[in-house]
């Protein structure tokens, strides 16, 4: 009953300063359907520039959960374990460091990505195996190949960290909401998806908006934020003979998602299901890259691969990857740590728990310590 009961302070107070302090309240993913197969996109916004690397995961790595107050607050937790070896390879984009994304896509086509929601409240049960939900996207990753599974497993799972709400997509055509509500997964999916698209509200709370906007035609009803608006404009104009390609067009509806003036979108990604190609710009380049994601080996036999998020280089970059060691995923945490903990009410939250930057930098490199190849 203790645990519980600190599951739900722990919740608030992350609630007020991690989703605020982490990343920005403004990101947003969609879905769209073209005759060459599925694309998917995602805005990163913030007030402050992303550090971080793109990861390539195995598939037949052994694995285990770990939960917030462990890998954040230095808490030593009795709490049964969640094991398993991933079934797929993926690619996905990390800003704490190895087997913590925020979001990406696996090998078979299934895209998963977070974005803040702060009436989030998770089905935190610790004396089932609970993960960190950063964890819980790689473990969605690792393990399933369609929305089906992955709504099934939401249902089921504990999770806990701070307020996110999660977009999911695969290469059917097949795309989810999942939200966690009053400690219960939400799902929208099928008919009740009338958009594939995603950005900082309930998805209920947008649609009500949206219904309120076609009987006035004000954009004021939409208040501040009008990004579903027009992101649900841009998905709709789309058609498959229009002069760009699939992928240009998918830069277009992320623009037209942008916060701007209120944030800034610092990363923004389109996959492209059926070249199985990741493209992708930052605030530091806004050049765009891509990686090829036909060319890795994914099983674990072979070298994990990284690459600094902010790389320079523009044009084809899978060749510049380089292997995965401790050492370079150790920087790139050192780096993420360094940015969020600036913010005093961070600090003086780590303070109150008795946790220092030190300590979620130390966690973070360890847990990949303990993952292995299980051929």
């Amino acid at each position: 009953m203790n645990i519980s009961c600190k599951g739900k302070i722990l919740s608030f107070a992350v609630l007020i300063i991690f989703s605020w302090s982490t990343h920005s309240i403004a990101c947003s993913s969609f879905s769209l359907k073209t005759k060459s197969g599925m694309i998917y996109g995602r805005n990163l916004d913030g007030e402050r520039e992303i550090k971080g690397s793109v990861y390539i995961n195995k598939r037949g790595v052994y694995k285990e959960s770990i939960t917030f107050r462990e890998l954040y607050l230095a808490k030593v937790m009795d709490v049964p374990r969640q094991t398993w070896i991933s079934k797929f390879g993926s690619i996905t984009f990390n800003y704490m460091g190895a087997e913590f994304p925020d979001g990406g896509m696996n090998e078979v086509g299934l895209f998963f990505e977070e974005m803040t929601l702060l009436e989030t409240e998770y089905p935190t049960d610790y004396s089932k195996p609970t993960m960190h939900m950063q964890q819980w996207i790689q473990y969605v990753l690792d393990n399933f190949a369609t929305v089906e599974e992955v709504v099934q497993n939401a249902q089921v799972i504990s999770i806990d960290g701070w307020n996110w709400h999660f977009f999911v997509a695969d290469p059917s055509g097949t795309s989810a909401v999942i939200e966690f509500i009053d400690g219960k997964a939400k799902i929208i999916m099928g008919e009740d998806l009338e958009t594939p698209l995603l950005c900082n509200s309930k998805y209920s709370d947008e649609i009500n908006k949206l219904r309120e906007y076609e009987k006035t035609g004000s954009l004021e009803s939409l208040g501040k934020d009008k990004r579903f608006l027009f992101g649900k404009q841009a998905l709709e104009n789309y058609n498959d003979n229009l002069e760009q390609s699939p992928v240009e067009y998918g830069f277009e509806i992320l623009e037209a998602v942008t916060p701007e003036p209120y944030a800034t979108t610092h990363l923004s990604k389109i996959y492209d299901v059926g070249n199985m190609t990741v493209y992708f710009r930052t605030t530091v380049d806004n050049e765009i890259k891509s990686i090829n994601l036909k060319t890795f080996d994914f099983s674990c036999d072979t070298p994990s691969k990284m690459l600094d998020v902010n790389t320079t280089l523009t044009g084809d970059v899978t060749s510049s990857f380089s292997d995965y060691t401790d050492e370079k995923n150790h920087e790139s945490v050192v780096q993420a740590v360094k940015v969020f903990v600036t913010n005093p009410d961070v600090k003086a939250y780590l303070d109150s728990e008795g946790a220092t930057g030190q300590d979620i930098i130390d966690a973070m490199t360890s847990y990949a310590l303990t993952t292995y190849c299980n051929k």
